[in-house]
């Protein structure tokens, strides 16, 4: 973190080897889970790094260690843990603090598993959470960079830091070794690199460093300590090829698309096999001493995206490599194969061979060619492919090589128009030239500058730059700017062109470094310069500043010219250089590298200038350099990963733009090794940094059969060095840089009111606008917060400029601004005498997330309608929670329903009575079974009615009714049948009762009453009952004299029909037993 106000810092970085720290997780990648009681535990948020967790409490972190069964099992991503551990690291003595998060992402998780009481809905999850007053005035900031979990502690005063102390609960042991702190666990070791701290004001590195008092850690911090500025290296991964043939590393790049890795090496002799994928351009081994293997890997080296061969029969080797922005990978190098594969439309499809050329162990018996390869964006075809060449020796540095693997020095780039541009050097004199400045005359060796397009089949360009003497292309860059074309190299020649206006126009003795400019449009030399002392002299490789200055960096064995205050080791070997955009003026430079017992330090491998000029740089020494080389003695930072070295490793540097200090610089290799085995060293070759100064190595590494060298993290694609010799490793380290920088997100849509707040979203800059869009201006350098109340559409804009190094960035970002809302009700659809009992849900909210509980153990999260089916006939209730999903709000409803389905209604008995003393008397049919609702009866003796009931006259005798009864509702339809004997009857009242009447007091129709004067002389015994469809008793009289006026406790009832039933005697000794249906009905108003 690079912005804190006027703060000392102490940084650590949670670094793991023995366990992965990579995305790859459903939540989301680089973010943090907050806790809301969706997980049991005393944590507050959960990340997921690869195949360890982190679980963030008030005073501790947990990690969680994951092994699998197979790592590299392609055909079954979902693998199965097969072991595990557990520890904790507590923050002993701590405050409860204040606890804070920021960086909300735009999408949220929603947790419905288990439990209820765990549902948990929009979840948002967050990229850093900071602990206000852990102690005393010591914050604890924990977030995510490349993948990895990382923690700051900040304090005001250095001093603070000493209260803190971290106690490691649940480990195998903890123990310092050269300064990383390494824990470890049942499944692996974990290894925290080196703490560092700074001041951000004056951006001076503190002396940092772990104490260990049995498995309770602290710090030890020197507030006195005047040392560099300390950048923050976030260590992305190192891996082996794993090939189990011979394999030797000499280039690294990246995609720019994406940032994946690619490697390039040789398999070194026809024993083993190197890992290739299936579908890839080449999958075997082609013969003769060496063929070129590529490998791509995944941005965080957990996997091989495409792996090949390429070459003939004879001997190839990788010079550089490049990709394009679609992921074409530019691989070029000399061959000595007359079968190298080239493309049917290549400008040359044949070998130019020429004298027989043997260096180190490489044998061309026909001379050597240069090779152009392009490969498609899947390493499955070439896009292009060409030889280039003449009789001598084309792409190889044959005349001018001192450390091993010089011999292809040379380097590709992509111009600004996406065509091939190539330096190298060449011995041919019929070298195919176009568009040259000048006649071939090569003496012996001379640099050389080509041009083609990806499909190499033309060149567009190809010219020679030399003198009389030795010369040799080793880099190249374009600035359009000033339409100029770079080259840099070293030379033995008194005569190059262009350099009489040149910062040092004559040439210095025994062999100097030299850069010359083309002019991009004529492609002529416009200005060169020598540069170097009087004894040997070279530059190897290039970058331009944003101002067009051009910078070389190379070796020397004389004492390098350097500025006042620049770095200056006594005894150097190594230099940077810088030169004036039109080479007339020698800017600065500084020399490093002791020539121990007149040794080289290291051989460059890798350099880039970024937009504030500070330097980056990597380069190689030890005991494989066919010159005295040793990486002793060589300059360290307090913060370094590696701060010895046993002569033979890698080195990697940050410089300041001042060139006055090293902001980083640490030695890379292993650490404990056999004197016969690691050497870590470059074959030969290049590698990069990108524009965001993460720089991609590639190195020989693990000879002699080691898997000593540096491999993380511990799920990277391989820890193993499969071969009994060497593998090719590709490390990509990433190195914050200075420059400007601004990030600011938020989501689209936003609820009202919304609090607009950022934290810690800008480096490099000490100044910050921020424009609101609606006239707002805030310079404030923390975030300001604006609170947004007005539905609408804002857009906020912040520029961070950095006035010291002239850098600046902006971003903007628009959301909309919207009112949460959220209507839980909801309507059914269903048949309730349905068998499958399906009910359709449909809801009324459009932007709403539904979560349902359907009341029998079912539930189901939905944006809209859905659909339930039902195990039995309920009753059911339904709960519906809807929450606004229309913007970030918490706006909810909730709505409830029950779902009931019918039951079937019992099968009908029929009544029947016959009360008559006569012939042909009275008879009564009825049923009383709740649930139909149309009767329909047929009797035998012709008879049909409809209705519950029927009242006729029979003849005496046997008489069979049938009544068929319908449930319209669930249509379903039963059949009785039923034969009665018919006795004469007394009478009926059925005539004398109203069917319908209106109880409204006018005095007409208002009583429920037997017709006036009609009282059956045979009558002995009478009573009355009245009763709602549901068979609740409503009315009851015994009087003859009845009078019901339609109310139930002087509460009248509601229109509608009601059933009545009247039972009497008479003398006959029978009886009668009636029922009928009276309506009510209300007079209109």
């Amino acid at each position: 973190m690079k912005l804190t106000g006027l703060r000392s810092i102490a940084h650590f970085t949670l670094f793991l080897f023995g366990l992965s720290f990579m995305p790859n997780f459903a939540f989301g990648q680089d973010f943090f889970v907050p806790n809301e009681g969706q997980w049991p535990g005393d944590f507050l948020y959960k990340g997921k790094f690869g195949n360890s967790y982190v679980f963030i409490g008030d005073q501790h972190i947990g990690i969680s260690q994951v092994v699998y069964e197979d790592l590299h099992n392609h055909n079954h991503p979902h693998r199965e843990a097969s072991s595990g551990h557990f520890y904790k690291m507590n923050f002993v003595d701590a405050k409860l603090p204040t606890i804070q998060s920021s960086g909300r992402a735009s999408h949220y998780l929603n947790f419905f598993l288990g439990s209820s009481n765990r549902w948990r809905s929009k979840v948002f999850p967050v990229s850093e959470i900071r602990h206000t007053d852990l102690y005393e005035d010591v914050d604890a900031v924990f977030y995510t960079r490349y993948g990895q979990f990382k923690y700051d502690l900040i304090s005001e005063n250095a001093s603070s830091l000493q209260q803190v102390k971290i106690y490691y609960e649940g480990t195998e042991g903890v123990r310092i070794i050269e300064g990383r702190l390494h824990i470890q666990t049942s499944v692996g070791e974990v290894i925290e690199i080196r703490p560092y701290a700074y001041h951000p004001d004056t951006k001076k590195a503190i002396e940092a460093s772990y104490v260990l008092h049995g498995d309770t850690l602290s710090f030890h911090i020197d507030e006195e300590y005047n040392g560099p500025v300390v950048l923050d290296p976030t260590f992305i991964f190192s891996t082996y090829t794993g090939s189990q043939a011979d394999n030797w590393g000499y280039s690294a790049t990246y995609d720019p698309s994406d940032s994946s890795a690619y490697a390039a090496g040789i398999q070194y002799g026809a024993g083993g096999t190197y890992p290739t994928t299936t579908g890839a351009f080449d999958t075997t081994y082609n013969g003769g001493t060496s063929d070129v293997t590529i490998s791509k890997f995944s941005p965080d080296g957990r996997s091989l995206i495409y792996s090949t061969y390429l070459g003939g029969s004879g001997v190839e080797q990788p010079s550089s490599i490049i990709a394009d922005s679609t992921g074409r990978l530019i691989v070029i190098g000399p061959t000595g194969s007359d079968d190298f594969p080239v493309t049917s439309n290549a400008f040359d499809t044949t070998f130019n061979p020429g004298s027989a050329v043997s260096i180190n162990s490489f044998n061309h018996p026909a001379g050597v060619d240069l090779f152009v390869t392009v490969f498609n964006d899947s390493g499955t075809a070439l896009y292009g492919s060409t030889y280039v060449g003449g009789s001598g020796v084309d792409g190889m540095n044959m005349q001018l090589a001192e450390n091993y693997g010089d011999w292809v020095r040379g380097e590709v780039i992509l111009t600004p128009d996406n065509t091939i541009m190539i330096a190298s050097s060449t011995t041919s004199p019929d070298i195919p030239l176009v568009n040259n400045y000048r006649p071939a005359s090569i003496v012996q060796q001379e640099a050389w500058i080509l041009e083609l397009p990806l499909e190499c089949d033309t060149l567009l360009w190809s010219t020679t730059y030399g003198g009389a003497n030795r010369d040799g292309g080793f880099a190249l860059r374009i600035y359009r700017p000033n339409n100029r074309i770079y080259m840099c190299g070293s030379t033995q020649s008194l005569d190059l062109d262009s350099t009489g206006s040149g910062a040092v126009p004559n040439f210095l003795g025994n062999r100097d470094g030299f850069i010359v400019s083309f002019d991009e449009t004529t492609r002529v030399p416009n200005a060169a310069t020598y540069n170097g002392t009087t004894d040997w002299d070279m530059n190897f490789m290039m970058d331009l500043d944003r101002d067009g200055d051009v910078y070389v960096y190379g070796q020397t064995r004389g004492t390098y010219p350097t500025s006042t205050r620049a770095i200056n080791e006594i005894n150097h070997s190594v230099f940077v250089n810088e030169f004036s955009a039109d080479l007339t003026t020698d800017m600065r430079a500084l020399a490093f590298g002791n020539k121990r017992a007149n040794s080289l330090a290291i051989s460059p491998t890798a350099f880039a200038v970024d937009e504030c000029g500070d330097v980056y740089l990597s380069g190689w020494g030890g005991s494989v350099n066919i010159v005295a080389s040793t990486t002793q003695d060589m300059f360290t930072t307090s913060d370094a990963y590696q701060d010895s070295t046993r002569g033979s490793d890698l080195y990697f540097a940050v410089i300041d733009a001042s060139f006055q200090r090293f902001n980083y610089a640490t030695f890379f290799g292993a650490i404990e090794t056999d004197p016969n085995q690691d050497r870590e060293h470059v074959d030969g070759g290049t590698s990069r940094f990108d524009s965001r100064g993460i720089m991609y190595q590639a190195t020989c590494a693990g000879c002699g059969g080691s898997d000593r060298f540096p491999t993380f993290p511990n799920d990277v694609y391989s820890r193993v060095n499969g071969s009994g010799n060497c593998n090719l490793a590709v490390t990509v380290i990433a190195f914050e840089q200075q420059q400007a920088s601004v990030s600011i997100s938020a989501p689209d849509t936003v609820c009202s009111p919304f609090d607009f707040y950022v934290v810690d979203t800008i480096t490099g800059a000490d100044y910050v606008i921020w424009d609101f869009g609606n006239g707002d201006i805030d310079t404030s350098f923390s975030t300001p917060i604006r609170t947004f109340t007005t539905p609408g559409t804002y857009t906020v804009t912040v520029t961070a400029i950095d006035t010291n190094c002239g850098t600046m960035d902006s971003a903007s970002l628009t959301f909309e601004v919207v009112n949460p809302t959220a209507d839980a009700s909801f309507a059914m659809s269903y048949d309730e005498c349905d068998v499958n009992r399906t009910v359709n849900f449909i809801t009324s909210s459009p932007n709403a997330i539904f979560f349902w509980d359907f009341g029998d153990g079912a539930r189901d999260t939905t944006t809209g309608n859905t659909a339930h089916t039902y195990p039995g006939l309920g009753p059911y209730t339904v709960t519906v929670i809807a929450i606004a999903s229309n913007c970030f709000g918490s706006a909810a409803d909730t709505s409830t329903a029950t779902v009931t389905f019918s039951v079937p209604p019992d099968d009908p008995e029929i009544e029947f009575y016959y009360g008559g003393c006569t012939n042909e008397a009275e008879a009564r049919f009825y049923t009383e079974t709740p649930g139909w609702h149309v009767f329909e009866w047929q009797l035998s003796d012709g008879q049909q009615f409809v209705g519950d009931y029927y009242i006729t006259t029979i003849d005496e005798g046997f008489i069979t009714a049938t009544l068929t009864v319908t449930d319209t509702i669930c249509n379903r339809s039963v059949t009785v049948s039923e034969t009665f004997e018919a006795k004469a009857d007394i009478t009926s009242f059925a005539g004398s009762v109203p069917n319908v009447f209106t109880p409204d007091g006018d005095g007409i129709n208002d009583f429920f009453q037997l017709q006036e004067g009609f009282v059956p002389s045979s009558l002995t015994g009478f009573s009355v009952k009245v009763y709602d469809r549901w068979g609740q008793p409503l009315f009851e009289s015994s009087s003859i004299d009845f009078k019901w006026d339609g109310s139930v406790d002087g509460k009248p009832l509601t229109e509608g029909v009601y059933f009545w039933i009247i039972s009497s005697a008479s003398s006959c000794g029978g009886g009668v037993k009636e029922n009928g249906v009276v309506h009510i009905m209300k007079a209109e108003e």
